[in-house]
C-alpha cells in the first residue's frame, strides 16, 4: 500500500506542472482559436534585443551545431565513453523500468527535475559493472589465454598448462570460500568488499601492496569507508573524494567504483552542478529520480569515474533565486541557512532554514570552484557570485540599524571563489512560459496547494519550509492548512516562478555584473522550426510536456523570442541582454569577463541537456556523455591556462 501511494505521489509530482500548462494552454486555444500573444519585450531590454534582429535573421539561414570535440579527439573520447561507463545506461534503464507503472509525465518546467545517484539493484545472477581497470585486466587475461591455446603442444607447454590449471582451481576454491563468508550487504558492493578483505589478510600482504602500488591500496581503503562511514546530518553528501554513507536515507549514494584515485583528482577546482526549477537532488529526490542524466546516464558517476571531483548541489525546488543562492552557499560551506533578517522581514517568512553539513568547508578565496547550472540554476549561480563579491546592501543596512548577526554571504569581499560559470539552457532574460503560464495565479496557486499537501504527507520536499510548509508537532491537519493559507507566498514575488518571468530576470540582470576574473560560457538549444506564417512550431520528438509551452513561445508577438527549446527562448539562453558577449566554438581561445556563446545546438530541447526525456531516441547516452566531456575538457583548459 505504501509503495503504491509513493508511486502515485511521484507520478503526480512529475506531471503537475505539465498538466497545469496543458489545461491553461488548451483553454486559451479553445477560447481564442490560436495561441495567446505575450507582452512586448520589456523597455529596458528592447533596444539591445532589437539590434540583434539582423544578426539573428542571418544566423537562422546557416546551420549551426556544436562541435563537441576536435577531430583528433573524437576517437579518444568515444573510447573513453565506452570504457569508463560500459554498463551505466543499462543499469539506469533497469532501475527506471521497475517504475514503469508510474506515468513518466513531466511538468512545464520539468527539465529542472530529478537527481539521485543510481545505485545498481543487482541480483546475485547479475554481473557487477567493471571499472576501466577491471576491463583492461579482463581483456589482458583473455588475450593471454588465447596465446596459450595457440601454442604448439610440447611436453614443456603441457606441463606448464597442467600446473596453471591446478593453481587456477585452487584460487577458485579459495574465492568461493571467501565469498561464502561475506556479510549480508548490498550485492553491488560485494566485489569491492571481497577485494578489500584480500588486501587486509595479513600485515605482510598489506605492506607488500603498499610498496608495489600505494595508490591502489589507498583506493581500496577509500572504498571500504563507503560502507562504514557514519550517517550524515543533512541532505548533502561529501563526494566520492570524502565519501560517507548512512543507514537511513543516504544523501547521494556513491557507487563503489566511482573514483580510482580519490586523493588526486584531475581537476584542481571542484565541479559543482546546480539544478534548475522543480529539480530534486539527494534525499529530497524520489526513488528512481536522477536529475543529471535521467534514465540515460548517471552523469555524476560518469564524471567521478573519469577522475573528476564533482558535486550535485541540493537546493530548493521552488524557491526564489535569492533563497536558492543562500542555500547553495551553505551546501558548500556548511551551517544553518540564514536567508537574511532584512529579506525575511520584507517578504514575511522565516529567517532560518535547514542545516547543511557542507561538502567543501574550505571553500574560500583562493580555493575556487567551477559552477555548471542548468536552466534556473544558471541564474542562481550568478546571484551567489554577486553576493560573494559585493554582499547584500539590504542586509548590511539592516544589520547596521538593528544590530545582530549577519551571514558571511551578505558581507561581500569574497572574490576569487569562482573560477568559471557555465550555463545550460538558462533563461538569463526570463521566459514567456512563466510570464503567460507558470506565474499565472491559477498555476501558482495549484502548484503551492500541491506542495502544501505533499509537505504535510512528508512525501515531497519542495524546499518551502521557510514559508511554513511544514506541519508542526501536535498541529491538526485543519490548523496546518489554515496557517499555510495565510502564508504570503501565494502572491509573493519572492519565488522561483516570478524570477523566471522576464520582469524577474531583468531585476537579477540589473543587480549582477560580469566578473573580469571569471570564465563565462553558455550552451543553448533549439527545438522549433519556422512555419509559413512566421511562427515557430515544435520539432517532432520534443519532450511531450514542452509541446504546448514551445508552441506558445513560438507564437509570441516579439519574433526574436519565438525560436526556443520548449521552455526558454534562444535569445534568453545565449547571454544576459545587458552584458557583453562573444561567439565562440570549441576551439576558440579562452576569454575572461565576457559571455562565451557557443553555437546553438539545433534539435536539442530543454530536457535533452540533462537526459530527462526517456522517450527520446535522438540523443542516446553516448551523445549525452560526449556533451559533458566537451564541458569538462573546456574546464580543464581553463585550469591549464591559469597555471
Amino acid at each position: 500500500m505504501k509503495q503504491t501511494q509513493h508511486q502515485h505521489t511521484f507520478s503526480i509530482r512529475k506531471s503537475v506542472l505539465g498538466t497545469a500548462s496543458v489545461m491553461v494552454a488548451s483553454f486559451l486555444f479553445i477560447a481564442s482559436g490560436e495561441v495567446a500573444q505575450a507582452d512586448e519585450t520589456t523597455p529596458q531590454a528592447a533596444q539591445v534585443l532589437t539590434e540583434r534582429v539582423q544578426s539573428h535573421n542571418q544566423a537562422s539561414q546557416e546551420p549551426q551545431s556544436l562541435a563537441l570535440h576536435n577531430t583528433n579527439d573524437e576517437t579518444s573520447i568515444e573510447s573513453k565513453t565506452s570504457v569508463e561507463a560500459p554498463k551505466e545506461p543499462e543499469v539506469l534503464q533497469s532501475n527506471a523500468s521497475t517504475q514503469s507503472q508510474a506515468p513518466q509525465h513531466k511538468e512545464a518546467s520539468q527539465p529542472d527535475t530529478h537527481a539521485v545517484e543510481s545505485t545498481s539493484q543487482h541480483t546475485e545472477s547479475e554481473p557487477t559493472p567493471l571499472t576501466p581497470a577491471e576491463h583492461i585486466s579482463k581483456d589482458t587475461d583473455n588475450s593471454k589465454t588465447e596465446r596459450r591455446l595457440t601454442q604448439a603442444p610440447t611436453p614443456e607447454n603441457q606441463e606448464a598448462q597442467s600446473q596453471e590449471s591446478k593453481e587456477v582451481a585452487a584460487e577458485a576454491s579459495n574465492d568461493a570460500k571467501e565469498k561464502a563468508q561475506l556479510p549480508s550487504i548490498d550485492k553491488g558492493y560485494s566485489r569491492k568488499i571481497l577485494k578489500q578483505e584480500e588486501t587486509t589478510t595479513s600485515k605482510d600482504d598489506v605492506a607488500k601492496k603498499e610498496t608495489t602500488n600505494p595508490e591502489k591500496t589507498n583506493a581500496s581503503e577509500g572504498e571500504l569507508k563507503t560502507v562504514e562511514a557514519p550517517k550524515t546530518k543533512d541532505t548533502t553528501t561529501k563526494s566520492q573524494f570524502t565519501k560517507q554513507a548512512s543507514d537511513k536515507k543516504p544523501a547521494v549514494k556513491a557507487a563503489p567504483e566511482a573514483v580510482q584515485n580519490p586523493e588526486h583528482p584531475k581537476n584542481k577546482n571542484p565541479f559543482v552542478f546546480v539544478h534548475g526549477f522543480n529539480g530534486f537532488v539527494g534525499d529530497v529526490a524520489a526513488k528512481g529520480q536522477n536529475y543529471w542524466g535521467g534514465t540515460k546516464a548517471n552523469l555524476q558517476n560518469y564524471l567521478r569515474k573519469a577522475g573528476y571531483e564533482t558535486y550535485e548541489a541540493s537546493i530548493s525546488a521552488l524557491a526564489s533565486n535569492h533563497e536558492r543562492a543562500v542555500e547553495l552557499f551553505y551546501f558548500l560551506k556548511g551551517g544553518r541557512v540564514d536567508y537574511g533578517a532584512a529579506h525575511a522581514a520584507k517578504y514575511g517568512h522565516e529567517r532560518y532554514g535547514k542545516t547543511y553539513e557542507g561538502v567543501l568547508k574550505d571553500w574560500k578565496p583562493g580555493n575556487p570552484v567551477h559552477f555548471i547550472g542548468h536552466s534556473m540554476g544558471g541564474q542562481t549561480i550568478r546571484l551567489l557570485e554577486h553576493y560573494l563579491r559585493f554582499g547584500n546592501e539590504d542586509e548590511i543596512a539592516y544589520q547596521k540599524s538593528h544590530g545582530g548577526v549577519i551571514s558571511d554571504i551578505f558581507t561581500g569581499g569574497h572574490d576569487n571563489m569562482v573560477t568559471s560559470i557555465t550555463t545550460i539552457a538558462t533563461p538569463h532574460n526570463g521566459t514567456h512560459a512563466s510570464d503567460g503560464l507558470g506565474n499565472s495565479p491559477f498555476i501558482r496557486h495549484m502548484l503551492y496547494s500541491f506542495a502544501r499537501t505533499s509537505s504535510n504527507l512528508g512525501t515531497i520536499d519542495y524546499g518551502l519550509d521557510q514559508w511554513g510548509f511544514k506541519r508542526k508537532a501536535g498541529e491538526s491537519l485543519i490548523d496546518y492548512h489554515k496557517r499555510v493559507a495565510k502564508s504570503k507566498i501565494w502572491d509573493s514575488e519572492d519565488t522561483g516562478l516570478y524570477d523566471l518571468t522576464r520582469e524577474g530576470a531583468e531585476k537579477i540582470n540589473k543587480k549582477t555584473e560580469l566578473n573580469p576574473n571569471i570564465y563565462y560560457k553558455t550552451y543553448t538549444g533549439l527545438a522549433t522550426h519556422e512555419t509559413q506564417l512566421g511562427k515557430q512550431m515544435v520539432d517532432i520528438g520534443m519532450e511531450f510536456t514542452k509541446i504546448l509551452t514551445g508552441n506558445y513561445i513560438g507564437a509570441v508577438k516579439d519574433i526574436l523570442w519565438r525560436p526556443n527549446d520548449g521552455l526558454v527562448s534562444v535569445i534568453s539562453s545565449q547571454y544576459p541582454s545587458d552584458e557583453k558577449h562573444v561567439e565562440v566554438n570549441e576551439n576558440s581561445a579562452l576569454q575572461k569577463g565576457t559571455w562565451q556563446v557557443m553555437p546553438t545546438m539545433k534539435g536539442w530541447d530543454h530536457s535533452d541537456f540533462i537526459g530527462n526525456d526517456a522517450l527520446d531516441g535522438k540523443h542516446p547516452a553516448g551523445e549525452l556523455t560526449k556533451f559533458y566531456d566537451s564541458i569538462t575538457d573546456y574546464l580543464m583548459r581553463i585550469e591549464k591556462e591559469k597555471k
